[in-house]
């Protein structure tokens, strides 16, 4: 879902993100990771690509089997095979270009869909959830561009809150809410939950998932260039992937005493 980004922005925070997955795929190699690895585990560049297909539910290694993929994967690796040894800054600027160019067609492909895409209704602001076995998944994106999420915290307590309220209503015997993403190491999101959520942490690895990628996209919608450039200058991501949890009941007392009062 594009909107409300400018279609031009999002290109751009495609093109960017794109070069620096690119990019952290020859760091990785650098170091030993097999290069399929690296593409589909790692920097997950299939699910930016028109082959996705977000209905579908992709088991490990699924996406190596879609042979336009595999074709596209060949020509990709015959580029990594040209610019070999630790990443330089000519070699990588290279191997990027001529990577985004062959994904290119793809990638818009994917953004033009998008862009066709009805919003969906998001009734609890920037959260979003999915029932597990067990406990609440939590998700979180940016509804308030082009500002911060984090402009207005007061609101973000409250639509967490309804969605809690809402969850015990639904599904009583739920008792844990999770959530896995770069944001559990992000301060202005850890002020809406009690001290056990982030004491709770459990890193993920740094790229194992979609929600390591989210912090290089900006409040409004484009690249994140500091964190990109963080990435590019150290090879680790500013802020840690990782899982947290707790029980509902605590999260829902914390909200109503620290931030919505009651």
């Amino acid at each position: 879902m594009i909107n409300p980004i400018n279609l031009e922005t999002h290109r751009h925070y495609v093109t960017e993100v794109v070069k620096l997955r690119l990019w952290y795929v020859k760091w990785l190699l650098n170091f030993g990771v097999k290069f399929e690895c690296a593409i589909q585990r790692h920097v997950r560049i299939y699910q930016i690509t028109s082959f996705y297909d977000e209905n579908k539910t992709y088991g490990h290694g699924m996406s190596w089997k879609e042979p336009r993929w595999k074709k596209l994967l060949t020509r990709l690796r015959k580029i990594y095979d040209k610019y070999p040894g630790h990443p330089t800054l000519e070699s990588t600027a290279k191997l990027e270009e001529e990577g985004l160019t062959i994904l290119w067609p793809y990638l818009e492909k994917h953004i033009q869909t998008e862009a066709k895409t009805v919003p969906k209704k998001r009734p609890y602001g920037c959260f979003s959830y999915n029932d597990r076995e067990g406990y609440l998944a939590l998700h979180f994106a940016n509804d308030a561009m082009p500002k911060s999420p984090f402009h207005d915290i007061s609101a973000l307590a409250n639509s967490l809150y309804r969605l809690l309220i809402d969850s015990k209503r639904r599904c009583p015997e739920t008792l844990k809410v999770r959530m896995t993403s770069w944001l559990n190491a992000f301060p202005p999101f850890l002020t809406l939950f009690p001290d056990i959520w982030g004491n709770s942490r459990k890193p993920m690895g740094p790229d194992s998932g979609d929600g390591a990628w989210g912090q290089f996209i900006d409040r409004r919608g484009d690249f994140h260039s500091r964190n990109g450039a963080v990435l590019r200058e150290t090879g680790q991501f500013p802020y840690v992937y990782s899982l947290c949890e707790c029980n509902i009941n605590q999260l829902v007392k914390y909200l109503v005493k620290e931030k919505i009062g009651g």
